[in-house]
């Protein structure tokens, strides 16, 4: 998806400073170490405000080192922030942890209380920049040998003004604020194109397994495609791309129920169309009918080999046919029940 629209419900203002608590980036150990935003507005910033709390780091004491923020600024300076337990940031849940175990550091400033679970909390710390500084980037990156951190929100704030700049940041994709209004519109920065080819398939026959193995981080959708079904004559497993020959894909017709591609690959493959799979449509491989496989679970797919190839998708329902001809057989029999009529000619008075 290009697009995602949703509202500011669960947004927050804290000491007069916006929040966007649409994404969260989580770090830790096992997961994402460490991320880095680099797309910053010019917005001169005397501090950071970090909306954040932790998960399953109870064990670690006040003070405890959890987080480093690295700023970099456009002259090409760098600074260093240290996030501790207990000062700015602490276990999110952490009544209901305390009551099964002993949390070793304290609560850190209370910024609001989770909505869907008035018991669990965000914390809200500052980081302080010293001068207005224009950031070029800034990076997180987990310290801790235990639990995890939340990102819920990262604002740029002017102190001198009291004006402030939110930031997305998020582990789960790229994501561009375009709009912000009653409703907010986020760009997919990492959105693949309409039609690309995949060297590499499963086969899962079940939806729900399918369901799960592209929710599984590991899955990759610009490399692997989830097929509903084995294309006949061979298995799904395919041979991978080669780098010094990207494959090359070019929608040269779009039409409602008509799509022309043309694709170079380097080696057999998949091309994948992100258009609805739905009985009727037809595919065509340089003339040949091939062919359509559903591909993660509502999409198309048609296995091409190695090469040039002209790919014509093509939407030929039954019905349609059927309904032809019924519409042909009915003229026929007005056409014939006209010529059986008899000929009648009326001699007016003169």
């Amino acid at each position: 998806m290009k697009y995602v629209i949703t509202d500011k419900v669960f947004d927050v203002w804290i000491d007069g400073v916006y929040y966007d608590l649409e994404h969260t980036a989580i770090l830790g150990r096992g997961t994402t170490p460490e991320v880095t935003v680099q797309d910053l507005p010019g917005f001169a910033a005397t501090s950071l405000g970090l909306v954040s709390y932790l998960e399953g780091a109870g064990e670690l004491a006040d003070g405890t080192p959890v987080v480093e923020v690295v700023v970099g600024d456009a002259e090409g300076r760098t600074r260093r922030h240290l996030l501790r337990a207990g000062l700015d940031t602490a276990e999110g849940d952490y009544d209901a942890v305390a009551a099964t175990r002993p949390i070793q550091h304290a609560r850190a400033r209370i910024g609001h209380h989770w909505r869907e679970h008035p018991g669990g909390n965000d914390y809200i710390t500052r980081v302080d920049l010293g001068e207005a500084t224009v950031l070029k980037e800034i990076t997180l990156r987990y310290l801790a040998r235990a639990g995890r951190f939340h990102l819920r929100g990262l604002s740029l704030i002017d102190d001198r003004t009291g004006t402030s700049k939110s930031i997305i940041v998020s582990t789960s994709g790229h994501f561009r604020l375009v709009h912000s209004g009653d409703v907010k519109i986020y760009q997919n920065l990492d959105v693949l194109p309409r039609a690309f080819v995949v060297h590499r398939a499963r086969v899962i026959e079940d939806d729900e397994a399918a369901v799960a193995a592209m929710r599984d981080r590991s899955f990759k959708p610009d490399e692997e495609v989830i097929l509903a079904e084995a294309p006949s004559g061979r298995g799904a497993s395919v041979s991978p791309q080669t780098a010094l020959n990207p494959d090359q894909v070019t929608i040269v017709s779009y039409e409602p129920e008509r799509v022309v591609i043309a694709a170079d690959l380097a080696s057999e493959g998949y091309l994948a169309l992100m258009d609805t799979w739905y009985p009727g449509w037809r595919a065509r491989v340089d003339g040949e009918e091939t062919p359509i496989i559903r591909a993660n679970l509502l999409f198309r797919a048609v296995s091409l080999s190695r090469g040039q190839h002209r790919v014509e998708f093509s939407y030929e329902p039954a019905s349609l046919k059927i309904g032809a001809a019924i519409s042909l057989i009915t003229l026929m029999v007005i056409v014939v029940g006209l010529l059986r009529l008899p000929i009648r000619w009326t001699n007016s008075p003169m």
